[in-house]
């Protein structure tokens, strides 16, 4: 072999096939290569300038491997150039091209004509710039299709993707089969980390509003935050529907508004909701802010056009709460208002409370808590104002695991625009609790039992008042309250816990009210839960709900009972959800109402997977009202 010379000189000969060469860098990498013909330019010194491979190439950049039939690796600028049958191999995922250009010190890259497999995205474009972990596609598309002819595909002129993390695009239409452009995004940002659909489309046919075409768009606002924002499309028979939302799970928000054309009515409808729960810690302990509201046109709203949303809250009233924390005590501002004007429940418009919490008294076991109330209730039709101060003071004293804490507690309540009424009260009395420990075979159990004994004496009795809420002391007398709480553990796992509570009436010797709730893990499959209230004084159950679910790694089904206002089993819920295979699932729930005689409530649905996209059949039945619809969206990332 000659030496090198300032004119070109081409030296060929035949490498060993898995031999590979080295060449050091100046920043002391390495690029290892191998070739069936290898060809050397020299610069004017006569060091090796530019490498020419051909046959066979292989080169290797700590973990990029580049393969093709013809290289040239220019030595001092870092840069390879390659072209016929390229592949490349990247931490990031595997590219093809026709062309190919890559600096090794900038760790940029150009493929022309190329493609990209980084799963579960692929692409496609007649350009690709790909710098460490982002990837610039010009005029070309992504999906999450892998076959050769893909399902769909997002297409756009420019299209960012920056690898496990967000795909953004401007001027983006999203393309069916060969050509079949269904939509166009002005703008579009599609998320790896909320892994959520960047569509849906549903079809179907509603009793109460017709046949109608849905169409939702979903995508994350920016890449710094995991807010997503949705636009909802509805085009039906009897109706033309529009409406924005935002949620954000971090943050627990979720505003929704939805605003309606009723085409055999010539008006505009309307409803929304908001949902949103904020911990802010300060400097006395946390800031907290609650809002659950829903607002609409008429009370049909939410039954005509978000009918599982209406099943779910058709029951609860709107709520927003505001607490804040200062080193006096808590202030929290209260509202509570009827979604739904038959929904009867007193409303508070507002309520303004501040409790300052016990503080003792010098060094003595002596404490003092006051909590003061002043409310607005709206009740048949009407305002009523009520202020309400309650003064406690009370002492804890230890005796082993036994507690002692005897109190004295002073209440006024003036009650303006009803009674016009000023009640007073005073209460006195102690409570002794105490809390043991047993170790079982195969669990441990805690019972915490307590006994409180007090004497209440009043100005007005509860029959000479407008009663409001169970805050108020409205019924004087010698009373007794019995709670049993017992929770079970097995080492770190939780087991489950059942709480009595009971108040007694010793003058008159009947029970006044009692509850019990329980959620028990039987086993690590099956657990039962249940809330029940009973109100003796009025003979009558205020609330019921128990239910036993089975939870399995392809089955979960579940069985309860929901008892009405006069302690009557008014319905029996069940449901029982099978994920057959990888492809198949199905979900089957019923409510069976022992007045009407029937199942007056169902749902059944099914989803199946189709390579890159999930169907959903879902059809149920609520009273009068019956729907069937069929969702479909790609299974996107």
């Amino acid at each position: 072999m000659k030496p090198c010379s300032t004119t070109y000189v081409f030296v060929p000969f035949i490498l060993l096939y898995f031999l590979f060469c080295t060449v050091v860098l100046s920043s002391g990498k390495s690029v290892y290569y191998t070739a069936d013909v290898l060809s050397v330019q020299c610069d004017k010194t006569g060091q090796p300038e530019k490498l020419m491979l051909s046959g066979n190439v292989k080169v290797v950049f700590e973990e990029i491997v580049i393969s093709c039939s013809n290289a040239v690796f220019n030595r001092a600028a870092g840069e390879i150039t390659a072209e016929n049958g390229i592949k490349v191999e990247t931490p990031q995922g595997y590219f093809t091209s026709d062309y190919l250009t890559y600096n090794i010190y900038e760790e940029k890259g150009v493929l022309l004509n190329a493609s990209f497999s980084s799963p579960p995205v692929y692409g496609k474009a007649e350009k690709i710039e790909r710098d460490k972990k982002t990837f610039l596609l010009y005029k070309g598309y992504i999906t999450t299709c892998d076959r050769e002819d893909v399902h769909y595909r997002f297409s756009a002129e420019k299209i960012e993707y920056v690898y496990q993390d967000y795909i953004r695009a401007e001027k983006m239409k999203l393309v069916l089969g060969k050509n079949f452009n269904i939509f166009y995004f002005p703008r579009i940002t599609l998320d790896e980390k909320t892994k959520t659909s960047p569509f849906l489309v549903s079809s179907g046919h509603t009793t109460r509003i017709g046949e109608t075409l849905d169409m939702v768009f979903q995508q994350r606002v920016s890449q710094t935050t995991d807010t997503i924002m949705r636009e909802k499309f509805s085009i039906g028979t009897e109706s033309i529907g529009i409406g924005p939302e935002i949620e954000s799970k971090d943050k627990n928000l979720k505003i929704s508004t939805f605003i309606v054309r009723r085409l055999d009515e010539d008006e505009f409808a309307y409803g929304g909701w908001a949902e949103f729960h904020r911990v802010s810690p300060s400097d006395w302990g946390q800031d907290n802010l609650i809002i659950d509201w829903r607002w609409m046109y008429d009370d049909d709203f939410f039954y005509d056009f978000f009918n599982d949303l209406y099943l779910k809250k058709s029951k609860t009233y709107n709520h927003l709460s505001f607490s804040k924390n200062f080193k006096s005590g808590i202030l929290n501002i209260d509202f509570r208002d009827n979604a739904q004007e038959d929904f009867l429940s007193i409303e508070k418009i507002p309520e303004l409370r501040f409790y300052t919490p016990f503080v003792q008294l010098a060094e003595w076991p002596v404490f003092i808590e006051n909590d003061f109330k002043i409310t607005n209730f709206y009740k048949n039709e009407d305002y009523h104002l009520r202020s309400m101060d309650t003064l406690t003071i009370n002492s804890r004293h230890n005796k082993g695991n036994i507690l002692f804490a005897p109190y004295l507690s002073f209440s006024g309540i003036d009650y303006r625009n009803s009674d016009n009424k000023f009640n007073f009260s005073a209460e006195g009395g102690t409570s002794i609790a105490t809390l043991m420990k047993k170790e079982h075979k195969n669990f441990t159990e805690y019972f915490r039992p307590s006994l409180s004994l007090f004497y209440r004496g009043l100005r007005y009795e509860k029959e000479e008042l407008e009663y409001f809420d169970r805050t108020e002391n409205v019924e004087s007398g010698t009373f007794a309250g019995i709670n049993m709480d017992w929770t079970f553990w097995k080492k770190d796992r939780y087991l489950g816990r059942l709480l009595v509570e009971n108040l007694y009436d010793i003058d008159d010797n009947s029970l006044e009210e009692l509850s019990l709730r329980y959620d028990i893990h039987l086993t690590q499959n099956i657990y039962v839960t249940g809330d029940n209230e009973w109100d003796a004084s009025r003979r009558t159950y205020t609330f019921g709900v128990n239910d036993i679910i089975f939870n399995a790694e392809k089955y979960q089904c579940s069985l309860g009972t929901r008892y009405d206002e006069i302690g009557d089993i008014c319905g029996i819920t069940s449901g029982f959800q099978h994920n057959i295979n990888n492809q198949w699932r199905y979900e089957i729930k019923l409510n069976y109402d022992f007045e009407e005689g029937s199942f007056n409530n169902y749902s059944i649905e099914i989803w199946k997977k189709a390579h890159c996209w999930e169907f959903n059949i879902k059809m149920t039945q609520d009273n009068d009202n019956f729907s069937f619809y069929i969702f479909t969206y790609p299974v996107f990332l």
